[in-house]
């Protein structure tokens, strides 16, 4: 994205989700950044989760099924929380 970076684009999309009265959907980072700011960063945008590059397929395979198949469909997803 040319003008805007996953952060801001999150943030929007968690905006206008809330503003037209949408269910949160997943939206997982990806990014080859691993510094501790980065999981703060997405915490703060409204990610759901995050996975690190290179992509491990077992991984992405793994966070894609708790959102692709939930132990609840009725709830929306869960957000990241910040590390304690």
């Amino acid at each position: 994205m040319p003008n805007k970076d996953g952060y801001t684009a999150c943030k929007e999309i968690r905006r206008w989700e809330k503003k037209h009265g949408y269910r949160r959907h997943p939206i997982i980072a990806l990014s080859a950044n691993v510094l501790g700011d980065v999981y703060a960063k997405c915490v703060e945008a409204g990610f759901n989760s995050y996975v690190t590059k290179p992509v491990e397929f077992k991984e992405l395979s793994f966070t894609l099924t708790n959102f692709l198949d939930p132990a609840n469909p009725s709830k929306p997803p869960d957000l990241m929380k910040h590390k304690k």
